[in-house]
């Protein structure tokens, strides 16, 4: 699988193995450096483990392993690497989540991140303005919170995406299972309000 952040481009093979191009600033490429590469450069984690997914933001990535572990590394400055402070990794650094179920998939907006565990759980942290977190406020948090189902409908999470300022989840359920919370401004919520988290009136077809 592959993902593009703002200016830089990350891909898993099929060995599990993580390379990264493009805009290396603020350490978003995790090699070490912020240089720019203009070919893939095999990025190296701290543990050795193979990859099995990748999420790249504007100017950090995040990745989680066959063990269920999670590594950030890029801009941190609204704590989007999750590791409780604000400054920058330059390589892959391990993301402290408390739960018992291993980390499946992993998602990266402009400025926040998700991870989503073998229980359908959400993890979520970085800027949280405009609500983009879904907690509740707009409040930001520089360590992974738990997003409690009941936001959800009870029902288990398979799939997250990120944008610039909202987040969308699909959920098990058998039907209203499309919700987003965030910034609507111009109707990307498809709910009508900005702050409000709810079920996305998803066009006819498109509920999953």
């Amino acid at each position: 699988m592959a993902d593009c952040g703002g200016l830089h481009s990350a891909v898993v093979t099929q060995e599990g193995s993580l390379f990264a191009w493009g805009d290396g600033g603020r350490g978003a490429l995790g090699l070490g450096d912020e240089m720019r590469r203009q070919s893939p450069a095999k990025v190296e984690l701290p543990s050795g483990n193979a990859v099995v997914m990748v999420g790249a933001g504007e100017s950090h990535c995040v990745c989680c392993t066959e063990q269920g572990l999670v590594y950030c590394w890029g801009d941190n400055t609204y704590g989007q690497g999750g590791h409780g402070d604000s400054d920058g990794r330059l390589v892959p650094t391990r993301v402290a989540i408390e739960t018992e179920a291993p980390i499946l998939l992993v998602f990266a907006g402009r400025y926040h991140t998700a991870a989503v565990t073998a229980k359908g759980e959400i993890w979520i942290w970085g800027r949280g303005d405009n609500g983009r977190l879904g907690l509740g406020n707009t409040e930001g948090s520089r360590v992974p919170v738990r997003l409690t189902s009941e936001r959800l409908g009870c029902a288990r999470v398979e799939m997250v995406a990120l944008g610039a300022s909202h987040s969308l989840a699909v959920t098990d359920a058998p039907c209203d299972n499309l919700w987003g919370w965030g910034w609507g401004s111009c109707g990307q919520l498809g709910i009508g309000t900005r702050y409000k988290f709810s079920k996305v009136k998803a066009p006819s077809g498109f509920i999953y």
